[in-house]
């Protein structure tokens, strides 16, 4: 009851530092929190959006400002501030909630002096676009763009067009979106207007869409072309995040002139500041350009990093999805991981449904040997061999369970016959019990049994039975009773009954408990073991084998679980 008490004890403690460990994290968050939340209380409810603009918190604590943020800007009538918060809500906030700050957007921007009156539509058409719709996000940038034109706003027109031609292209319609670029850009070259930053702004925006076009489509003189005129750019207008897209298309273009050492240096440099679907990216040209150098461990490493960041961040999938999940799988199978491969059979048909229901562009995606029905009837397939019993893992089951049992079974005797050991060798010899069988007591009544005419010849035999254990000749592995007759030149007979009248034992016992208690009481003390093994020191004590020493030994110490070699590391753990 002890030892469960003392190890619930740990348990407990255990739980209270997980606890501990949540509630620290817990207070971090709401540290977070509170300080955001203190910052914009001292801050005007015109400036409050900026603080939470630029948090970095956690998505609920940023939905509770702007939820207070909102309810401050409804009371005071601030429908730029309540605008600005949607806005921004829209863009941040958890998927399944974006969709609807952008509907509170739209409805408070009904006028063409609203903050967000143009643009209200390009920010639901996003929130469309990440919620892995195109097609309602088409539907919504084309509101926004016929809205530009009609209150004459070109750079919203632009913006939209460039938004329409990139849900053209996640549809699959690459010829459409391209020469919807070429368009806008055209359209960009003849607008007339005096603002030169937002205009060389509107053709880097459309140039960047058709090198990631370009580079899709693997046609590395077109992008490279592109890159070029979008880097004269960028010498005009700095912009660092524009910039490390120029350097990873440079890894890209690497990659499709097959250079693939420049490819994946570039590539892997870049890696740690990409984020969302460009990191996907990344991640698959980097696991590709190791497929041919044939390394299949780094290739593997990259696609099961682009699995992990997809999952993290929710993210929907890109056209290498497919191929990504497909290479996954394949290793799950050779792998024979049944939760794998259940797992990319899912992801896989969970891709082409979501393919599917947007029209995108499978000639771009299509495997080799590759169909949806085969995914469904393999998938089908895993689950039926799993569902039924797996004999041969209940088998196994139960003999890993017997064997431990019998583990358990043996440690304990091993155990109990070291303390038996322990006990015998500090606190002096043990009770043993021998058998009766054939031994008479002792005590004056048994020497009433021995013929008057003898009993001189056996107290003679007795008397020289005493020196000769003193002596030690016991120590002599031949002796018997024939060889001791010889020596005391007298008979068996005399001898016999001096042993089983005298020392209560039959002859052969009582050679073997003289050496076994010689054996104990010599190896206790500093005995020399060295270059000796156990053969030869049995046979220094009159032991002719390992066997008989054994035998003796289980019967000196009374337990059968003492082996020789136990005893021995014992004495020798003693005397060093």
């Amino acid at each position: 009851m002890s030892k469960v008490l003392y190890h619930s004890k740990y348990v407990q403690l255990i739980v209270i530092l997980l606890i501990s460990c949540d509630l620290i994290s817990q207070q971090f968050q709401n540290n977070d929190c509170e300080r955001l939340f203190v910052e914009m209380i001292s801050l005007p409810l015109s400036e409050r959006i900026y603080k939470l603009n630029d948090f970095e918190g956690t998505s609920e604590c940023a939905e509770n400002a702007a939820n207070l943020l909102s309810k401050q800007a409804k009371i005071e009538r601030d429908s730029l501030t309540l605008s600005k918060v949607y806005a921004i809500m829209a863009y941040r906030t958890n998927p399944k909630y974006s969709l609807s700050y952008a509907d509170s957007l739209i409805s408070i921007s009904s006028k063409p002096s609203d903050y967000y009156f143009l643009e209200k539509h390009i920010i639901k058409g996003y929130v469309y676009y990440f919620l892995e719709n195109p097609l309602a996000a088409s539907h919504e940038f084309a509101k926004s763009y016929n809205l530009a034109k009609e209150y004459d706003d070109f750079d919203v027109e632009a913006r939209s067009q460039i938004w329409i031609a990139t849900t053209k292209e996640a549809q699959g319609g690459s010829a459409q979106a391209l020469e919807i670029y070429f368009n806008t850009l055209e359209d960009i070259e003849n607008w007339k207007t005096t603002d030169i930053q937002t205009k060389s702004e509107l053709r880097s925006s459309v140039l960047q869409s058709i090198i990631v076009l370009e580079l899709n489509r693997k046609n590395p003189d077109n992008a490279e072309y592109y890159l070029t005129q979008f880097k004269n750019i960028l010498q005009l207008l700095p912009n660092e995040y524009q910039e490390q897209k120029s350097r990873m298309w440079d890894g890209k273009l690497a990659y499709l002139k097959e250079d693939y050492n420049t490819a994946y240096d570039i590539l892997k440099r870049e890696l740690n500041t990409a984020h969302g679907s460009e990191k996907l990216d990344l991640l698959f040209t980097m696991g590709e350009i190791q497929g041919k150098k044939s390394n299949h461990l780094l290739m593997k490493q990259n696609f099961n990093r682009f699995d992990s960041v997809s999952v993290a961040f929710n993210l929907p999938p890109i056209p290498e999805s497919k191929n990504v999940y497909h290479f996954l799988l394949n290793e799950a199978i050779k792998n024979n991981s049944k939760d794998k491969q259940l797992e990319y059979y899912d992801k896989l048909i969970s891709i082409d449904s979501f393919l599917t229901a947007n029209k995108n562009a499978s000639d771009l995606i299509e495997l080799p040997g590759y169909s949806i029905k085969d995914i469904q009837n393999e998938r089908d397939k895993l689950i039926n061999r799993s569902n039924k019993k797996d004999y041969g893992l209940i088998f196994l089951g139960i003999t890993t369970f017997v064997i431990i049992v019998l583990l358990i079974f043996y440690f304990r005797k091993y155990i109990n016959a070291q303390k038996s050991l322990s006990d015998y060798l500090d606190n002096g010899p043990i009770e043993v019990k021998t058998s009766s069988k054939g031994i008479k007591p002792s005590g004056k009544s048994t020497a009433k049994k021995i013929d008057k005419e003898i009993e001189a010849s056996v107290k003679i035999a007795l008397h020289k039975l005493n020196i000769w254990e003193a002596n030690k000749g016991f120590t002599d592995k031949d002796i018997d009773m024939n060889i001791l007759a010889k020596i005391f030149k007298t008979n068996r007979t005399y001898i016999s009954k001096a042993v089983n009248v005298y020392k209560n034992k039959k002859f052969r016992v009582y050679i073997t408990d003289l050496r076994m208690e010689h054996f104990v009481q010599t190896t206790k003390k500093d005995y020399d073991y060295k270059n000796k093994n156990l053969n030869t020191i049995l046979e220094e004590f009159g032991f002719n084998s390992i066997d008989t020493f054994n035998r003796a030994l289980k019967a000196k110490l009374n337990n059968n679980n003492i082996t020789p070699a136990m005893y021995m590391k014992e004495i020798i753990k003693r005397n060093t």
